[in-house]
């Protein structure tokens, strides 16, 4: 019997310096590291993450979280910073549709 062909897992993930700001994605989508994790870091599990996003084949969901483990305080001070501007950016908008609503 022909033995398959082995994938080399370093494809699985990617970036590149021009997009998301060179963060790293799972490979042939558009989907981050940072997208994974913040599903795992909210309970969902591995296999419920897979559920979720049926478009993207497991070995990549488990190769993004393996990057995530890898390099887990990079990835979570990402997060943190990315809520950050989240909320303040949100509040901004809010504060300029109050003194619009006012004026």
């Amino acid at each position: 019997m022909e033995r398959a062909t082995a994938v080399d897992i370093g494809t699985l993930i990617t970036s590149e310096p021009d997009f998301r700001l060179g963060r790293p994605f799972i490979a042939g989508t558009r989907r981050s590291v940072e997208s994974i994790a913040a599903m795992y870091r909210h309970g969902e599990t591995p296999e419920e993450i897979a559920a979720a996003l049926p478009e993207i084949p497991r070995a990549k969901i488990f190769a993004a979280l393996t990057h995530y483990f890898a390099n887990q305080a990079q990835i979570d001070c990402d997060l943190r910073e990315d809520a950050e501007l989240y909320h303040s950016m949100y509040a901004e908008a809010v504060a300029r549709r109050a003194g619009s609503a006012a004026g």
